[in-house]
């Protein structure tokens, strides 16, 4: 986009987004979030651990995952108040973040139940 004359006061605050460095933030941690159920599937899958202890990872692993949906829903209420909104794909992002929850709660019956 280009504009000719801005208003004084807009010139410092028309393409500034201090919003950005989040959702990139987010949408790592949501990569992230993919290797738990992974680290669950391998240690259940080699039988090192206990079963009690599995509840016990499986528990502060969707504790985790249920935090990154809540961040997930906060930032989607930021960014749709502010004129970024449409560049991030946040609400995509966090629909995404609930397939490591569905992933954990599908391996938490199999192998804990």
């Amino acid at each position: 986009m280009h504009y000719n004359k801005p208003f004084p006061d807009q010139v410092d605050r028309i393409f500034r987004d201090h919003f950005r460095k989040w959702p990139r933030r987010f949408k790592w941690t949501v990569f992230g979030c993919f290797f738990l159920p992974l680290s669950f599937y391998y240690a259940s899958a080699h039988g090192t651990f206990a079963p009690s202890f599995l509840t016990i990872l499986v528990i502060v692993f969707f504790a985790v995952n249920a935090l990154v949906v809540i961040w997930g829903l906060r930032l989607n209420s930021f960014a749709q108040r502010s004129y970024w909104h449409r560049n991030y794909h946040i609400s995509g992002t966090t629909t995404l973040a609930l397939i490591p929850l569905a992933l954990l709660a599908i391996q938490y019956t199999k192998y804990c139940l």
